[in-house]
């Protein structure tokens, strides 16, 4: 009988986890911040309102030190207010931020959302954001995957994004992985960031040089059969990295350049 008991307790303890997770309402700027401060892993971040002019800090919005969170627009929009260029937006530092529902992300003068990646490569998953299908983030680029921040190492490893929403950047890239992540010691790509687009997706820029993938830095995409992707200047422009297209439309409305000129600060569209 005694064994039977702490058979019991032992099993009815695996649920305890799932039973705590709770989801938190917010309805304004200070709430939200509040709440991503608070949030423990595996709590949903749910907006009853929309949220405009937020005007939180780079670390307002962190997911950090391990938190798994979800962040449940629920039909609703968020706007960063457009007084500063800085990153005031989401961002995934160390941590796991899964973004769905209906709704719109947007920031006028930065990034929509923020992806940092580890300068040490034993760290599986350091950074992971997923993006729903029902998702749409506007700003001047879409996502953005960066290497590790707190470090000045060109290296970036261990990041995943899983996109099935649309991006509507409105000046550089839909989706980016900077050219800062170089990490050219390494002879295969194995814990490089991972870009993972998928069917549906939708991703245009619209900027006059805009670009709907740019590959900057060391990095893998894989690009699943039944993605748009559309940039007034290039589709998809790689410098680094691997792309791994199964299918999909790609159109580039920029003029046509037969041989552009290269250079090492940014990309010469080539229609």
């Amino acid at each position: 009988m005694k064994k039977k008991l702490l058979f019991l307790m032992a099993a009815f303890a695996l649920f305890v986890p799932n039973v705590m997770a709770a989801t938190k309402e917010v309805a304004t700027d200070e709430e939200l911040i509040k709440a991503f401060s608070e949030a423990a892993t595996g709590d949903t971040i749910k907006l009853t309102a929309d949220i405009e002019n937020h005007k939180g800090d780079g670390n307002s919005l962190k997911v950090k030190d391990g938190k798994e969170l979800t962040l449940d627009l629920n039909g609703h929009n968020f706007t960063v207010d457009s007084s500063e260029a800085t990153n005031r937006s989401f961002i995934v530092y160390g941590g796991k931020l899964t973004i769905t529902g209906k709704g719109t992300i947007k920031h006028p003068t930065h990034n929509a959302v923020s992806v940092w990646s580890d300068s040490d490569k034993a760290t599986p998953n350091f950074s992971v954001l997923n993006v729903e299908k029902d998702v749409k983030l506007i700003g001047t680029t879409g996502i953005a995957v960066f290497h590790d921040a707190g470090k000045n190492i060109k290296k970036g490893y261990n990041s995943v994004v899983n996109f099935s929403g649309t991006i509507e950047s409105t000046k550089d890239n839909g989706i980016t992985i900077s050219g800062n992540i170089i990490n050219k010691d390494d002879t295969t790509t194995q814990n490089f960031p991972v870009v993972n687009i998928k069917k549906g997706a939708k991703i245009t820029s619209t900027g006059e040089e805009g670009i709907g993938i740019y590959a900057a830095g060391a990095g893998v995409w894989n690009i699943e059969d039944g993605v748009t992707v559309t940039g007034t200047a290039t589709a998809i422009g790689i410098k680094s990295g691997t792309i791994n297209i199964k299918g999909g439309n790609f159109t580039a409305n920029g003029k046509y350049v037969g041989n552009p000129e290269l250079y090492s600060d940014g990309l010469n569209p080539s229609g």
